[in-house]
């Protein structure tokens, strides 16, 4: 089946380095474990788009390291199409180390990204618009980026871009989308507002259906045509891990647009995306969680 979903973005090894007590500046800790996992948020997204059934590609770039490619191999496994993935041999891999503090479950994240991972625009081919019902950016590739919406927006294919920086640049980039999911933090950033409401609606192109701002554990902020509010977020009682909780959430909300949801089913679906992930240890929801979600989606499309 041809990919529905184009997605742009990062791969990344990331090492989770759990701390047993609160992190505080200028101290030293011993960790009370280490994993390694795969992860970048483009890549995230692909993984998860795959597990809950929807056809998708990622585009992105990696080192030709064991670790990279085997990282490029397990999206391939979950079903994700690999074919516009860009080995640079001589790069370094594009690495994360993630601070887990245990008794919270939040993270501090800690990246290096050799200069030389750039992700040809070229890779992105306009005939993929032909199948395409969504193309998401994950930010950080900006040629590439600009390729993938100048094709989108001439084949009208619905464009969902991540907040996930503050310069004037990307502004380019959000009044161009379809859709706008990003932080409270980077969204008030790049708007250059404290009101959350009004830094979504400066964000926001004539085009732009829906715009929402995360806030942790807080409230959901979002507008649209004709519908502004706050949409609650029931908090997770005992969360193991906040990485990787976000990439859940903007996949989710992808997959359930791609369902039939409207804007507002569609966040519904990605707060218990995101909200599940932080019950997991890592970037990624375990295949049998993105199972009983796909089932889950299955059912709300069938409603909608």
């Amino acid at each position: 089946m041809a990919p529905a979903v184009l997605v742009v973005g990062n791969l990344i090894l990331d090492t989770v380095v759990t701390l047993a007590e609160p992190l505080c500046r200028g101290r030293k800790y011993v960790a009370s474990a280490r994993s390694t996992f795969h992860g970048g948020q483009g890549a995230n997204v692909a993984y998860t788009l795959a597990g809950l059934g929807i056809p998708v590609r990622f585009a992105g770039v990696a080192a030709g390291d064991a670790a990279s490619r085997a990282a490029i191999s397990a999206l391939a496994a979950m079903g994700v199409d690999t074919s516009a993935v860009q080995i640079v041999d001589d790069a370094a891999p594009h690495e994360a180390v993630i601070l887990h503090e245990a008794e919270t479950g939040e993270r501090t994240i800690v990246m290096h990204r050799d200069p030389r991972l750039v992700l040809a625009p070229a890779l992105i081919d306009a005939a993929w618009t032909d199948t395409l019902r969504a193309v998401y950016l994950d930010g950080h590739e900006d040629h590439a980026n600009a390729r993938a919406l100048a094709l989108a927006r001439a084949d009208g294919v619905p464009v969902v871009v991540d907040v996930e920086r503050g310069d004037a640049a990307y502004r380019q980039v959000t009044a161009l989308a379809d859709h706008i999911v990003g932080s409270r933090a980077a969204v008030q950033a790049l708007a250059g507002k404290r009101g959350i409401l009004a830094a979504l609606r400066s964000l926001a192109g004539p085009g732009t259906l829906f715009a929402c701002a995360t806030d942790g554990a807080g409230a959901i902020t979002f507008t649209g045509r004709g519908e502004n509010g706050a949409f609650p977020v029931r908090p997770v009682r005992h969360p193991v891990d906040t990485t990787g909780a976000g990439d859940a959430f903007r996949a989710a909300y992808i997959a359930g647009l791609h369902r039939g949801l409207a804007p507002l089913g569609a966040l519904r679906f990605a707060v218990e995306a995101g909200a599940a992930k932080c019950g997991h240890l890592g970037p990624r929801l375990p295949p049998e969680t993105l199972r009983g979600l796909a089932g889950r989606l299955r059912e709300l499309g069938a409603e909608a």
